[in-house]
């Protein structure tokens, strides 16, 4: 996960957002790839997560898949 901050001229924070990937396997091969994304919102100079949404990818040993998109 990494989140990136934005600064205003005067070295304050202005925005944020973040983003990241994952990967697991449960152990019998069912293999899981994830998409994170964060907003956040600035309140008194400190970014706040305001959202965060996780869509992700399932392929099983038996060749179905599951997609979920975080909501």
């Amino acid at each position: 996960m990494t989140v990136t901050y934005t600064y205003d001229a005067r070295g304050r924070v202005s925005g944020a957002e973040g983003a990241g990937t994952s990967t697991s396997n449960d152990g019998y091969g069912n293999i899981t790839n994830g998409i994170i994304t964060q907003t956040y919102t600035v309140i008194n100079g400190q970014a706040k997560l305001a959202s965060s949404e996780t869509r992700t990818h399932t392929v099983n040993v038996d060749g179905s898949e599951t997609w979920a998109d975080g909501s």
